[in-house]
């Protein structure tokens, strides 16, 4: 399993720090996993220490950064 940081600045210019753990072993096939589908689909993440879960609406992301945490 690998543990990933995903920094969203989402359309309304708000800036969301989450982590998603999963086999995926590169950022391409994290991005193909969380981040495709229609505007309306909504992806789970957590947070740091995984003690809250925290949804994102795919059409609300503007931009974003994935790297290896």
């Amino acid at each position: 399993m690998y543990k990933w940081k995903l920094e969203f600045v989402l359309k309304c210019g708000k800036e969301l720090t989450v982590y998603y753990e999963g086999a995926e072993s590169n950022s391409g096939a994290v991005a193909t996993k969380m981040l495709t589908g229609n505007e309306n689909t909504i992806n789970g993440f957590g947070n740091e220490d995984g003690t809250k879960n925290i949804f994102v609406k795919i059409g609300e992301i503007a931009s974003v950064s994935i790297s290896k945490a």
